[in-house]
């Protein structure tokens, strides 16, 4: 470069200090420099013909295009004008430039020298780092050659600034000064140095093309291009590697990328930052489960990078998991490495050490991207590792090679669905017929792959070669009775074999736990389960898992919970089956069974210390004692019982389940979980047990446990608003209870069937059944059931407005539940004294009332109570215009009844908001929330809830100028207030009804028969 065109910018900073950068000549009086040079003011350039004065100024405005063009007073005469060109980021390899510049490192007293940097560009797409936002041109990165002496060019601001009478600030990089600086191909300028290094690789600079212009205002563009020289960028010359040529002799033994690569975003990125770093040669180790994409992932970044890494990209195979070959040993591969490299085979030293030293001295001086791929230990990797740090190094392999120094891990899991299901497409694409091409299906075939890259290749490779099969008869294939395992395999590719590898690697513990992990009903299982089922002690169980864990064949999602990718669970089935007799099998899953029985008894009787079904307590674990550690014949702690229970709350169905298809002895046991799943809010769980229960209640022809499952599957449906197929199991345990003279299970079905009728608000037979309850229980000395049977006969007189008996039915079920320390039965008894107060509009007493019955069920984790606590205390609030409180409180109570499933909850939060909303002159979202009421009220029966939507429908419409609509919902209102037996709501709907009419010109005369 002619050395002629360089120049020094000095210019004032806006904190009055003396700031300097580089610039480019590029004609006799146009300088081309960085936005950020030109922020300044008083500008001064100082070139090889003396200094001049800057006349004006064009600034880009943006410092994502980093360019700005001074024009000098006066010229330099003899300089003609420099050519400009546009990089072509389309063609693969590099090109080589340079610039000039006068960092502080070559500054001499207060002269400044200047420094040159020969180097190469890459120019393929995408191997731009860190491009700002919307610089859709992207920005070129200077692999630079340093001259002898010069200093390393390290990440940070390229702006130099003096202080005091000419000397440089204490901070910055050695290389500051060289913002600004023109960067070159034969005579011909690319871009400019930027004001900040944002450092792409090893020794690099980051420049800002001049093809970045295009980004400005079409105005502004043109005035850029013009003082430039060009007429229109549009016809500017391209560079491309081809064009420029390539750097000669480069070693390349990479294999090709896979053309339909797919997503990987977040894990690219990771694995090419993992790539740049500082000292010794970067080193990324990629690990993951066999057939996740590992290699592919590696290659793909590969060439992503080789451009930065001209002198060599070598790829080696070290067989760490191959089926049939051994592992290369480390002296082995450097021979391999050593001879791609060339140095003659008689050249390369016989011993390990003699060789590892050969191969980095071989490397110090060159930039090399190298692949280890299928690595077993970090023993067989850390001999192949260069020394120097212009070098790149991605390491593959199923286990986590922890012991790698230096190392960055980057772990690969399974594709997200949108990745999994557009790597399908690519694979299939043309094959599928455009009809069958239906997304979910296709979601349906990758979901069966388990989203395993190597599984998806397979089940595409089959569509291509049978494209009649079509989506559905592929997912017939994945579902059919060879399994996935046998459906995944074609003549090049077998998920079975890849799994089989990494298997025959385990030593016989690890290779039994992981089969046994596979016998685990559930989706995953603590370190306890594991040494139940594998019958090892917990400390060697701890080891083992932690083996399978670096070999990524179980995988931790929470922590002490381990669970198996799906295919790997049917791959650990699959081998359990053919390497353990039936009856080790069953042993194993029999023991799990048994240790979870354990647990769900120690529970139950945590939560529910009255129950008939609690022995003498000899022992109490401490509260949220891990029960691993601390099961106990008595019981667990109550928090300690609610934590085990939302932990495992799905895997003691599953446990259930399998336990009753294995005619287990510890099948019904099982099912116990079923009430306190109930009390914490999981119905369905809760349900599902019951149904276990029920079936094997009969297989073994236990009728006392058959009632009790129809009494569950009863309180279920009502607790779900399925209110037919609860009263039907209600009457059937009724009759059984009948038959086996079950005082408290009869108690029990009388209660159920009450709520029944008072939910349908048929209160005359509710407080008949709850009567009959309360008789029962008062015959047997069961003072909880009578607990409970006053507390619903309060509810009854509190729905027919008779508050005073109301206030003494839940008054003495209070002072029952007190006596026998009964938590949950005097939760509840607060909550209806507190809608006692309510009623009497003692709004004080009734929010304290509420707030205590909140706290009962907060600490017993009952989440039901919990969501009627919190619908009072929103109620109290409305009722005291303290409407943000009651807004947040009915949403809370709508979620909360939505997390268990409660439906009956969900339509009480509605109505109270449309009751809030309607009070504050909302009349649309008001209306809103009562028709969304009323469909939930319909769906499950609830009738009180029904008439009350419609009230408030109706008066919205009359407020909104409908009357016909008014009178209409109003009428059905009636209808049902009428059945329900309220003569009083029915007496308030006839006046609103008449007057309707009477203002609005309608007939007059009653509604009613």
């Amino acid at each position: 470069m002619n050395t002629d065109r360089i120049t020094l910018i000095r210019f004032k900073t806006h904190d009055g200090r003396i700031g300097l950068g580089s610039g480019l000549l590029v004609n006799e009086r146009t300088v081309l420099t960085a936005h950020h040079v030109a922020e300044g003011t008083d500008h001064r350039v100082e070139c090889a013909a003396g200094p001049r004065s800057v006349v004006s100024v064009l600034r880009s405005g943006s410092s994502a295009v980093d360019l700005a063009l001074f024009t000098l007073a006066e010229p330099v005469k003899g300089l003609g004008a420099l050519a400009v060109a546009r990089v072509d980021r389309t063609s693969v390899g590099v090109l080589k430039a340079c610039t000039v510049g006068f960092p502080r490192w070559r500054r001499d007293n207060r002269h400044r020298r200047t420094a040159q940097v020969d180097g190469t560009i890459p120019t393929a797409e995408g191997l731009a780092y860190a491009a700002p936002s919307g610089e859709t041109e992207g920005l070129l990165t200077l692999v630079g050659n340093r001259e002898p002496g010069a200093p390393r060019i390290t990440t940070g601001s390229l702006l130099d600034t003096e202080v005091g009478t000419g000397a440089c600030s204490d901070s910055g990089s050695p290389w500051a000064g060289m913002s600004g600086a023109g960067v070159i191909w034969n005579e011909t300028v690319i871009g400019v140095v930027r004001s900040h290094n944002v450092a792409a690789g090893q020794n690099s600079l980051t420049v800002t093309p001049l093809t970045a212009l295009e980004l400005l205002p079409p105005r502004l563009r043109k005035r850029f291009w013009a003082m430039l020289g060009v007429d229109d960028s549009a016809k500017l010359p391209v560079l491309t590697a081809a064009s420029t040529g390539t750097v000669a002799s480069v070693v390349n033994t990479l294999p090709r990328s896979v053309p339909d690569f797919t997503g990987r975003d977040t894990v690219l990125r990771d694995l090419l930052d993992a790539a740049t770093g500082d000292g010794a040669a970067c080193v990324a180790a990629i690990d993951g489960m066999g057939g996740v994409g590992k290699t592919e992932l590696a290659l793909h970044a590969a060439h992503r990078m080789a451009a930065h890494y001209v002198d060599a990209q070598l790829f080696i195979d070290l067989q760490g998991f191959s089926r049939d070959r051994s592992p290369v040993p480390a002296s082995s591969a450097l021979e391999s490495l050593l001879v791609a490299v060339q140095i003659a085979p008689d050249q390369v030293p016989a011993g390990l050490e003699q060789r590892s030293a050969l191969w980095r001295a071989t490397l110090a001086r060159r930039r090399a991207l190298l692949i280890l791929d299928n690595a077993i230990s970090a023993d067989q990797v850390t001999p192949l590792l260069p020394g120097n740090s212009e070098c790149a190094v991605l390491i593959t392999s199923r286990r986590r090679l922890i012991d790698l120094e230096g190392a960055k891990f980057v772990t690969v899991e399974t594709l997200d669905e949108p990745s999994a299901v557009e790597l399908l497409k690519r694979i299939t694409a043309g094959t599928i017929p455009v009809a069958d091409e239906d997304d979910e299906q296709m979601r349906e075939v990758v979901r069966l792959c388990g989203y395993l890259p190597l599984a998806i290749r397979i089940a595409g490779a089959r569509l291509r070669r049978r494209p009649q099969l079509g989506l559905s008869g592929l997912v017939t294939e994945l579902t059919g009775a060879h399994g996935r395992l046998g459906a995944l395999r074609s003549f090049e590719r077998d998920v079975r074999a890849a799994f089989d590898v990494s298997y025959e690697a385990l030593e016989p513990d690890a290779r039994r736990l992981f089969r046994r992990l596979g016998m685990h009903p559930g989706q995953d299982a603590t370190v306890m389960d594991a040494a139940e089922l594998a019958e090892l002690p917990r400390d060697t169980t701890e080891r083992v898992l932690e083996e399978l864990l670096g070999d990524n064949l179980v995988q931790e999602l929470q922590s002490g919970r381990f669970s198996l990718h799906d295919l790997l669970r049917e791959y650990a089935r699959d081998r359990a089956r053919r390497d353990e007799h039936p009856s080790e099998r069953a042993a194993a899953v029999g023991r799990l069974f048994g240790r979870y029985a354990e647990l769900v008894a120690a529970a139950d009787r945590g939560l529910s210390p009255l129950s008939p079904r609690a022995p003498a307590v000899t022992g109490t674990p401490e509260a949220g004692g891990d029960p691993d550690l601390a099961v106990s014949t008595a019981r667990l702690s109550p928090s300690g019982a609610r934590q085990w229970l939302v932990a495992e709350h799905a895997n003691i169905v599953a446990c259930s389940q399998s336990a009753f298809e294995s005619r287990s002895v510890h099948a019904l046991k099982l099912t116990v979980a079923a009430a306190p799943l109930l009390l914490l809010g999981y119905a369905d769980d809760a349900g599902a047990l019951y149904e276990t229960a029920l079936g094997a209640a009969r297989a073994l022809g236990d009728r006392a446990a058959e009632a009790t499952a129809l009494l569950g599957l009863g309180e279920v449906g009502r607790f779900a608003g399925r209110v037919a197929a609860a009263r039907d199991s209600l009457e059937a345990a009724r009759a059984l209870c009948v038959e086996l003279e079950d005082a408290a299970g009869l108690a029990r079905a009388f209660y159920g069937l009450g709520e029944i009728e008072r939910t349908a608000g048929r209160f005359s037979a509710s407080l008949q059944y709850h009567g009959a309850a309360h008789a029962v229980c008062c015959d047997a000395g069961d003072q909880p059931g009578q607990a409970d049977a006053l507390r619903g006969m309060g509810e009854v007189a509190q729905a027919l407005g008779d508050l005073e008996s109301a206030r003494q039915h839940y008054g003495r079920s209070l002072s029952l539940s007190e006596e026998i320390g009964n938590f949950y039965a005097q939760a509840y008894a607060y909550l209806g004294l507190a809608e006692v107060e309510q009623g009497a509009r003692d709004h004080a007493a009734a929010r304290e009332r509420f707030e205590r019955a909140e706290a009962i069920c907060r600490t017993i984790g009952n989440r039901r109570g919990l969501a009627n606590a919190r619908y009072g205390l929103a109620e109290v609030a409305r009722a005291t215009r303290d409407w943000d409180r009651a807004r947040a409180d009915y949403a809370r109570t709508r979620a909360i009844c939505a997390e268990i499933g409660n439906l009956r909850g969900q339509a009480g939060a509605l109505l109270g908001l449309g009751s809030l909303e309607e009070a504050i002159g909302n009349g649309e979202t008001a209306v809103a929330h009562y028709e969304d009421a009323n469909d939930l009220c319909q769906q499950i029966a609830y009738r009180p809830g029904q008439a009350t939507a419609l009230s408030g429908i109706g008066k919205a419409a009359l407020e909104g100028g409908d009357p016909a609509r008014a009178i209409a919902v109003w009428e059905q209102a009636r209808v049902l207030c009428s059945d329900m037996g309220l003569d009083r709501r029915v007496a308030e709907l006839d006046e609103k009804i008449q007057e309707a009419r009477q203002a609005y010109g309608g007939p007059p005369g009653a509604s009613g028969p």
